[in-house]
């Protein structure tokens, strides 16, 4: 993608979204509950409005990698994703996020190999938001409730995670009515 201009990645980015029927709705969806975190999280506007972008546009690199739309998550779709993002002159903050998504607490299974609290805040909340998400739509697993999806999230609490994240999360979830947001229908579950 040449210097496409931010509506035109967003459009891309629900273009992904609309690839296959497990990716339905799933970057608005990422964005609500990591909107919803934010706002418990007392995040101040501008990083509010960086953290929904990048929910939006996290996934935009399966555009370039994804040639089967039976796999939900090609690998080095994020690192692409920030290549696009920074084409299209999204902020330093949102790309990022984009490219540190899939990174996990411990380090393991990322790129760059952040750790902890050197994984951008940002890219913690997706990393929870798209987990929490895909457990409660059915994306490539078996569909949970919330109250199961969170536990699960809260064992990975410090390993995947990052635990105060997950606990943010849960509070949010009975503080905001954020399950009246996800899909009420499963989506077809796929293999990983």
């Amino acid at each position: 993608m040449v210097a496409a201009g931010p509506q035109v990645v967003v459009a891309a980015a629900h273009a992904v979204d609309h690839r296959n029927p497990v990716a339905q709705g799933h970057s608005s969806c990422i964005a609500n509950i990591a909107d919803t975190v934010g706002r418990h999280l007392s995040l101040p506007a501008a990083q509010l409005e960086d953290l929904r972008t990048a929910a939006f546009v996290h996934d935009v690199g399966h555009l370039k990698l994804a040639t089967d739309a039976d796999h939900f998550e090609a690998p080095g779709h994020a690192e692409e994703g920030e290549k696009i993002v920074r084409e299209a002159n999204f902020s330093d903050t949102v790309a990022l996020a984009v490219r540190h998504h899939h990174d996990r607490w411990d380090g393991g299974g990322a790129a760059d190999a952040l750790v902890a609290d050197n994984i951008p805040l940002d890219s913690r909340i997706l990393a929870v938001a798209e987990a929490y998400e895909a457990m409660t739509a059915g994306s490539g697993c078996e569909r949970l409730a919330g109250a199961d999806a969170l536990t699960r999230l809260t064992e990975k609490a410090g390993t995947e995670f990052d635990g105060a994240i997950v606990e943010v999360l849960g509070r949010s979830i009975r503080e905001s009515n954020l399950e009246g947001s996800l899909p009420a229908v499963a989506l077809p579950a796929t293999a990983s």
